[in-house]
């Protein structure tokens, strides 16, 4: 899960605890250079639900 949208500004913590309350993503690893960032990696629900918003985006 990117820390950091496609414009270099970092994903607020926020919608992070949201992914991760809804089940799509999962702590990973604590960072010992920043403690209180999360890094967090996709679930295996998140990647069916973005396969399945892709699979619609080409029908």
């Amino acid at each position: 899960m990117p820390l950091f949208d496609d414009n270099g500004r970092e994903i607020p913590t926020r919608t992070i605890r949201a992914c991760i309350d809804a089940g799509w993503a999962e702590p990973w690893f604590s960072n010992p250079i920043k403690p209180d960032w999360l890094v967090c990696k996709l679930t295996p629900a998140a990647i069916d639900a973005l396969s399945a918003s892709e699979i619609r985006k080409k029908s």
